[in-house]
């Protein structure tokens, strides 16, 4: 089972003033903004492990998790869309559901990369369960 869409690009986080740590704050809450524009319930990002950032986005029972990171060189990011509670093998074994299925990862992942075009970022690369690379990857997220 596909788990989560994964983004890889390049650009300029918008609003960046190059001092802030982790990178991308900014762009984070820029793209949660965006999504509560076009309806889905997003949370304030936060610092996610020191390294990017993170939000929740919420939209007809599904929860999902939004966390992004600048890569090196700068100006290259990835951006990953799962469920924000998985179904692993416990989780099964208790009765517990991922907290989204891969058509909620999949609409979420479609309305970043509209975003994301907006902002016009380069390389814009897309995979299930990866990290995207010309020879592995799509310029917008497809079905799994």
């Amino acid at each position: 089972m596909s788990r989560s869409q994964n983004a890889r690009f390049s650009g300029v986080s918008p609003g960046a003033t190059g001092d802030e740590h982790p990178p991308g704050g900014p762009f984070a809450r820029s793209i949660a903004e965006r999504l509560t524009a076009v309806g889905w319930e997003t949370s304030s990002p936060e610092n996610w492990r020191d390294t990017g950032w993170s939000f929740v986005s919420k939209r007809a029972g599904a929860d999902l998790e939004v966390a992004l990171a600048v890569m090196t060189p700068a100006e290259e990011w990835m951006l990953q869309v799962a469920p924000l509670r998985g179904g692993g093998l416990l989780s099964g074994l208790l009765g517990r559901r991922p907290s989204a299925n891969a058509n909620d990862v999949l609409g979420l992942a479609r309305a970043i990369d509209a975003i994301l075009k907006t902002d016009q970022v380069s390389g814009l690369l897309w995979c299930w369960d990866g990290m995207p690379e010309r020879d592995h990857g799509t310029p917008t997220p497809e079905e799994g």
